[in-house]
């Protein structure tokens, strides 16, 4: 089952694969992450550029983790892998926030991407598929919201 414009796999299938990663009781790290401002994206460059940087964050997750990512729905992504602890989950968000900032665009010189990322993991935070990605959703959604209201000097 493949999204098909972004051509990885599409929500469905990839619930499927992590029921099937939970049986093996392995501690995993879950990842969400939100294009930011994708609607100011398509209203400035329109909807076909819009689905160009869809395709390109896409490309980004699945270089990254395999067939273990799929379009979450509209501009969200997941992904999941095994993590052995705190720290490497920070360096794999990390690293895929700094890809996919670095994306580049041909028809756009100098437009970049940015991304806010979520994460849970398992065993810690949620024992089942449907609680892990809650979890990591509510995490995009928190850190956004401390994003706007620190202060910035």
């Amino acid at each position: 089952m493949i999204d098909g414009l972004t051509g990885i796999s599409h929500r469905m299938a990839f619930h499927q694969q992590m029921e099937v990663a939970l049986l093996a009781k392995t501690r995993l790290l879950v990842i969400i992450a939100d294009i930011d401002g994708r609607k100011a994206v398509n209203d400035s460059f329109g909807h076909e550029f819009g689905n160009d940087v869809l395709c390109m964050v896409a490309h980004a997750f699945a270089k990254r983790f395999g067939t273990r990512c799929c379009r979450f729905g509209g501009e969200q992504f997941a992904a999941f892998c095994e993590c052995s602890d705190w720290a490497q989950g920070l360096i794999l968000t990390t690293t895929i926030e700094a890809e996919v900032a670095n994306l580049s665009f041909e028809e756009r010189a100098g437009f970049a991407v940015a991304i806010s990322v979520g994460t849970a993991t398992f065993p810690d935070e949620a024992s089942t598929v449907n609680d892990l990605l809650r979890c990591a959703d509510d995490s995009v959604y928190h850190g956004r919201r401390e994003r706007r209201t620190r202060p910035t000097n």
